[in-house]
Parts: structure tokens; sequence; C-alpha cells
């Protein structure tokens, strides 16, 4: 890849050194995307301990009565 070696204002940059640096990058991305990941699933298994019971909701298996108002 010598297309891509120039003289860049921190000093001389190469192809290795390119790839070396989406190398890492790509690292970076991928350890993003495990901690969202991580997140997501910390957030369902919290969801589904903590849930809501089967009944709608409503405490002690009180009916709701729609009385008009």
């Amino acid at each position: 890849m010598h297309f891509l070696d120039y003289q860049g204002p921190m000093g001389p940059v190469t192809g290795a050194s390119t790839g070396a640096a989406l190398q890492l990058m790509g690292f970076g991305m991928l350890g993003i995307f495990l901690v969202m990941v991580l997140i997501c699933l910390l957030v369902v298994v919290l969801n589904h301990v903590t849930g809501k019971k089967k009944n709608g909701g409503r405490k002690n298996g009180a009916r709701s009565e729609n009385k008009g108002n």
C-alpha cells in the first residue's frame, strides 16, 4: 500500500501504520459494541426480575370497575 505513504504533520505515515491504526480503531468499536450489548442484556434481565405481575398491574387481585367517572 505505497499510495498511503506520505509525510504528515507528526512525521512519516506508512501503509503499515495506517493498517495498525485501523485495527486499533476496529478493536475500540468492537469494545463499544460489546459494552452496549451487555448493558442491553442487563436491562432485559432487570426488567424480567423486577417486572410487574401478569394481572395487569393491579395489586391483590382487586377488580377495576368503571362506574362512569
